[in-house]
């Protein structure tokens, strides 16, 4: 009876540890291609042949989201960034982010930088590479 206590307590603790790791691995931001499905829906009023999505955790101290498609074969340099407000309470989760470039395949990257309670700023990536035809 002990050993099945003993072995259920070890059993709870290796849970718990993999439980903690697993929401500290949480990204704090996150950049993808749309599918068609979105695409269809998001880009009415849109005109545009790259099209993002980016999902960001919210913060109080969410300072800023910059989003960049540099040409990695040609192609041009597009960018756009959000700023949040100190302590802003309905920041926005999902950004759906749209370019016009031309023909290139491009490293499209999604910065955010948040304010540290040290004051210095912590900056967050997450890339990934869209092909515009």
């Amino acid at each position: 009876m002990r050993l099945m206590k003993l072995l259920a307590l070890v059993g709870l603790f290796f849970l718990s540890v993999v439980a903690a790791s697993a929401l500290a691995a949480e990204p704090q931001v996150s950049i993808n291609t749309m599918t068609p499905g979105q695409w269809r829906v998001a880009s009415l009023g849109h005109s545009a042949n790259a099209a993002l999505v980016v999902r960001v955790v919210k913060h109080p101290r969410n300072q800023e989201l910059l989003i960049s498609c540099d040409g990695m074969n040609g192609g041009n340099y597009s960018v756009t960034k959000k700023s949040f407000d100190e302590g802003e309470k309905h920041q926005q989760k999902i950004f759906d982010v749209f370019f016009n470039l031309s023909s290139a395949t491009y490293y499209c990257e999604a910065v955010l930088k948040r304010k540290q309670e040290d004051g210095k700023i912590k900056e967050f990536t997450s890339f990934v590479e869209v092909t515009v035809y």
